[in-house]
């Protein structure tokens, strides 16, 4: 199975990301996980890598 890693860019100093950005991205993570397609999100670590 194919693993992909997204990143969201942003300018410096503006705050944060909008609600809706997070509101989206929560929805979208929680039907992929309950399908069985999503299946970590904890992010890159030192133990991770390659």
């Amino acid at each position: 199975m194919p693993r992909f890693m997204g990143f969201v860019r942003m300018e410096e100093n503006i705050g944060m990301p909008p609600q809706s950005l997070f509101e989206a991205m929560d929805s979208y993570i929680g039907e992929r996980a309950a399908n069985g397609v999503f299946l970590d999100g904890a992010g890159s670590t030192a133990q991770r890598t390659r």
